[in-house]
C-alpha cells in the first residue's frame, strides 16, 4: 500500500528503513515546529540541510528534497522560500508535489527498500490544510509509478 496514514509520533514511530521527513524553508532554519524536534534530535542533519541551502539562500531550490545523512536519513523537502512570512498556499503546494517527486526519485535511486515516513507536512506552521498537502503526495506517488511507500504520522 503506497499510501498509509497513521496515529502515533514520528520519532517514536517510525522503522528502522524509513526516511524521516519533513517540509522546510529555503533559508536553512529549523528554529520552530516540528523541524526544531528534528534540529534537537538530528544535529549533523541540521548542518548538512544548512550547507544545502547556502549562504546566501536562494528561492533556486524550493521544490527540491535534500536527504542528510545521519543516524537515519532526513528528508528536507524545501516547501517554502521563508518561514516567516512563508510562500502563499498555491506556492507551498506546487512546491510540495516537485519536492515529492524528487524524494520518491531520489529514494528509489540511493535508498532501495527504504519507505518516506513523514509528519503532516505544511499543516503547522506553513498553514496548508493537510488534505490539500495529502493530494499533492498522493499525486506525486501516482506519478511516480507508486514505487515507494509512504507512511504519514498524526496525532488522534
Amino acid at each position: 500500500m503506497p499510501y498509509q496514514l497513521k496515529n502515533g509520533n514520528l520519532f517514536v514511530e517510525a522503522r528502522s528503513n524509513a526516511i524521516l521527513t519533513h517540509a522546510c524553508n529555503a533559508q536553512g532554519r529549523w528554529g520552530r515546529g516540528i523541524a526544531l524536534n528534528f534540529k534537537k534530535l538530528y544535529p549533523s542533519a541540521y548542518k548538512q540541510y544548512q550547507d544545502f541551502c547556502g549562504e546566501p539562500a536562494t528561492k533556486q531550490i524550493c521544490g527540491r528534497t535534500f536527504i542528510a545523512n545521519s543516524t537515519s536519513p532526513i528528508g528536507c523537502m524545501i516547501t517554502s522560500w521563508h518561514w516567516s512570512p512563508h510562500d502563499p498556499q498555491e506556492t507551498i503546494l506546487a512546491n510540495t508535489l516537485k519536492a515529492a517527486i524528487d524524494l520518491i526519485e531520489q529514494t528509489t535511486e540511493k535508498y532501495p527498500g527504504y519507505e518516506i515516513h513523514s509528519c503532516k507536512i505544511n499543516a503547522g506552521l506553513f498553514g496548508v490544510p493537510w488534505a490539500l498537502t495529502e493530494s499533492a503526495i498522493k499525486k506525486a506517488l501516482a506519478e511516480t509509478g507508486n514505487k515507494v511507500d509512504w507512511v504519514v504520522w498524526g496525532f488522534g
